[in-house]
């Protein structure tokens, strides 16, 4: 698996979903956090960066 991707986890049907590429830069994902509004905020080192995701449901 090539670094700096998401893999999400469906619980319900224990199916593990697509991985879907990090637009770092280059960057080092090193701490992440899911928000209760469906966003993943991920600090990337390296690159002095911070990423949002939104989760899709």
């Amino acid at each position: 698996m090539a670094p700096n991707r998401i893999v999400g986890f469906d619980p319900k049907t224990q199916t593990f979903i697509s991985p879907t590429p990090i637009p770092s830069g280059g960057g080092v994902v090193r701490n992440m956090v899911a928000t209760p509004d469906g966003k993943l905020y991920l600090a990337c080192s390296g690159v002095n960066k911070v990423a949002i995701a939104e989760m899709r449901r």
